[in-house]
C-alpha cells in the first residue's frame, strides 16, 4: 500500500500545481485580453481568447481529477447511504469498478481522437495551435481518474480483508 500512498501523493502534487499555474497563465492572458480592448482598443490581440480556452479545458479536467481524489465528483448516495453490510460493498465495488471502465473507455476514445486531430493538421485559426493540444487533456485526465479509481478499489479491498482478518488495514 505505500506504493499507492506514494503515486497518490504525487498526483497530488502535480494535479495542485498544474492547476494553478494554469489559472495564474490564464488570469493573466484574459487580464491582457480586457485591458486591451476596454482601454487600450487595440483588436490585434485575438491569440489571447484561443489561449485562454485550452487553458480553461486543461483546469476543467484537472479539477475533475482533484473531485475524484477528494470524493466530491457527483454522487447520488440516498440507496448507498441507506444499504448495510455486504450490499453496501458490493454497491461500492460495483460502483467504483463502472467509474474505472467508463474512465478507462473515454481515456481510450480520447486518445483516439488526439490521434484524429493529429493526423489530420487541425490547428486553431489564430494562434496556430495544433488542435490536439486541448484535447489530449482528455485522455491525460481520464487516465489518471482511472488510476485513482483503481487505487480506491486497492485500498477498500484491503481495509475489507483486514476487517475480515479482525485486524486493521495498513493503507
Amino acid at each position: 500500500m505505500k506504493i499507492i500512498d506514494i503515486v497518490d501523493k504525487g498526483l497530488a502534487k502535480v494535479e495542485e500545481i498544474l492547476a494553478m499555474v494554469f489559472m495564474i497563465i490564464m488570469l493573466i492572458v484574459v487580464t491582457i485580453q480586457v485591458v486591451n480592448q476596454a482601454f487600450l482598443h487595440f483588436n490585434n490581440v485575438t491569440w489571447t481568447e484561443e489561449i485562454s480556452r485550452i487553458l480553461l479545458v486543461w483546469v476543467i479536467f484537472i479539477g475533475a481529477c482533484i473531485a475524484t481524489r477528494r470524493g466530491s465528483h457527483l454522487v447520488v448516495s440516498f440507496v448507498y447511504d441507506n444499504l448495510k453490510g455486504p450490499a453496501k460493498i458490493a454497491v461500492r465495488v460495483f460502483v467504483l469498478l463502472t467509474c474505472i471502465f467508463v474512465t478507462a473507455y473515454i481515456c481510450r476514445s480520447g486518445i483516439a481522437m488526439v490521434g484524429v486531430q493529429a493526423r489530420g493538421n487541425q490547428f486553431f485559426g489564430i494562434t496556430g495551435l495544433p488542435v490536439w493540444v486541448a484535447s489530449a487533456a482528455i485522455p491525460v485526465c481520464f487516465a489518471e481518474m482511472c488510476l485513482r479509481f483503481i487505487m480506491i478499489l486497492i485500498r477498500e479491498l484491503a481495509a475489507l480483508k483486514a476487517a475480515k482478518n479482525g485486524g486493521e488495514a495498513s493503507c
